[in-house]
C-alpha cells in the first residue's frame, strides 16, 4: 500500500456494509483475498496474504465476476477499505482498466 491511504478511519461510511465471505481477486497482482462486509459504495476486503499494494486497484467478486474500480480509504494490518469508483460486469465488454481481471476471471471458467 503506498503513503497516500490513511489508517482506517473512524466510521464516515455514507450506506450500510453488509457483512459477507466473498471469495475475490484484486488486481493488479491478482491477490486472494475474502470480502468481509460489502455496499453500494465500498467494502471491507482482508487478504488472504498481508502485504502492500496500490491504492487502486480492481476488485473482482470471483464467483459473480462483478468487478469494481476502487480508491483504497484505509488500511489496517491485513485489511483495507475501498471506496467504488465504477462497476463492470466481466461477463461484458470491459474498459481498459479491467482487462487484465477479465483475462484472469474467463481463464478460470469452466469451458
Amino acid at each position: 500500500m503506498s503513503m497516500t491511504a490513511t489508517p482506517r478511519p473512524q466510521d464516515r461510511r455514507t450506506s450500510v456494509r453488509v457483512p459477507v465471505r466473498l471469495d475475490a481477486r484484486v488486481f493488479p497482482g491478482d491477490r486472494n483475498c475474502l470480502v468481509r462486509d460489502l455496499s453500494a459504495s465500498g467494502a471491507r476486503i482482508q487478504f488472504v496474504e498481508p502485504g502492500a499494494g496500490p491504492d487502486e486497484v480492481v476488485l473482482v467478486l470471483w464467483d459473480s465476476g462483478q468487478a469494481f474500480e476502487a480508491q483504497a480509504v484505509w488500511w489496517l494490518n491485513d485489511e483495507i477499505g475501498v471506496r467504488f469508483i465504477r462497476a463492470c460486469e466481466l461477463t461484458q465488454p470491459a474498459p481498459l482498466m479491467f482487462q487484465e481481471a477479465k483475462v484472469a476471471w474467463e481463464q478460470s471458467r469452466p469451458d
